[in-house]
């Protein structure tokens, strides 16, 4: 298991796609370079999926399933958390975003995008302490602590 951080790899533009390039978009710079390094030393194989969590630490936690995503893991991911009692926080409600997932997803490695976009004080002068919630980056690791055995399961079967 690996656990990747990437942090200020986005451009900063007035609008999300000011900045980019046909095929280049000026964003997900870290996990472009990471899967783009990872295909060179010939070490992407070995991962079997990929669980991106971004923006998870809002007051009023709401995450959509994220049409990008691989539906299977999206599919444990959700299941475990209605188990664990948490689905007022995982619902059923889809999205759909280009974000760090994405180059993953081009090189065939399975990828879910946990996020929620509805934190308004994201990229504001309000997107301080007092906006997030340690409640919230519980709830989304015990989700995902519930579905690694099924997730783990999947992976052994195939």
């Amino acid at each position: 298991m690996e656990i990747l951080f990437l942090d200020a790899e986005e451009a900063v533009c007035l609008n999300w796609d000011d900045c980019g390039r046909p095929g280049a978009p000026d964003n997900t710079y870290g996990s472009r370079h990471y899967v783009a390094a990872a295909k060179a030393r010939g070490t992407l194989a070995s991962i079997k999926a990929h669980i991106l969590v971004d923006m998870i630490g809002d007051r009023d936690l709401r995450l959509k399933r994220d049409l990008n995503s691989t539906s299977w893991l999206t599919d444990i991911i959700w299941a475990a958390a209605r188990q664990a009692k948490l689905d007022n926080y995982f619902v059923p409600q889809a999205t759909q975003i280009e974000d760090d997932h994405l180059p993953f997803l081009a090189e065939k490695v399975p990828s879910v995008d946990i996020i929620d976009l509805e934190f308004d004080a994201w990229h504001t002068a309000g997107d301080t302490l007092d906006a997030v919630s340690a409640r919230s980056l519980q709830v989304v690791g015990d989700a995902i602590l519930a579905a690694l055995p099924p997730l783990e399961a999947r992976l052994l079967k195939n």
